[in-house]
């Protein structure tokens, strides 16, 4: 009975040693989002954020996914818009390629509507293009997300 007890101890302790160590594993593959705000001259500006999706255990190695995302704020600091390509890439530590893509929006200010909108990839890139209106003016932009060899988005 004593040595079960022991031995039922010792497989939780491994247990919860493994628990802990794996999310502090899979956090370290995940790099941090990424962000940079480009100022315009009326005072609004527009934040890119590039995120990666959460890693799934059962995902294949040399696998990746993410997002970039442009934030349109005004010169009062509201957020007007977001505009979104999120791709997903193959990659082998010397090469990448693009295997999907997509595009998503909000719309937080009702002066503005969207348009239209597409997505597409090429090589090691996944590209969205899309259009915004405020009073009858026509704005486009176009988001593109690219993978490195190394599984880097950027």
């Amino acid at each position: 009975m004593k040595k079960w007890k022991i031995l039922c101890a010792l497989l939780l302790a491994v247990f919860l040693s493994t628990g802990a160590l794996l999310p502090s594993a899979l956090a370290a593959d995940a790099p941090e989002p990424s962000e940079t705000v480009t100022d315009f001259s009326d005072g609004s500006y527009l934040v890119t954020r590039i995120t990666y999706d959460a890693m799934d255990p059962a995902r294949e190695a040399g696998q990746k996914s993410g997002t970039k995302s442009h934030d349109y704020y005004n010169s009062a600091h509201q957020i007007l818009w977001t505009f979104r390509v999120h791709g997903t890439f193959s990659y082998d530590g010397g090469s990448a390629e693009a295997t999907g893509a997509d595009y998503s929006y909000d719309i937080y200010d009702s002066a503005w509507s969207f348009n239209s909108g597409s997505a597409f990839y090429s090589g090691a890139t996944a590209t969205a293009s899309g259009s915004f209106t405020i009073l009858s003016m026509p704005s486009s932009l176009s988001v593109s997300l690219t993978c490195s060899g190394k599984g880097v988005l950027s």
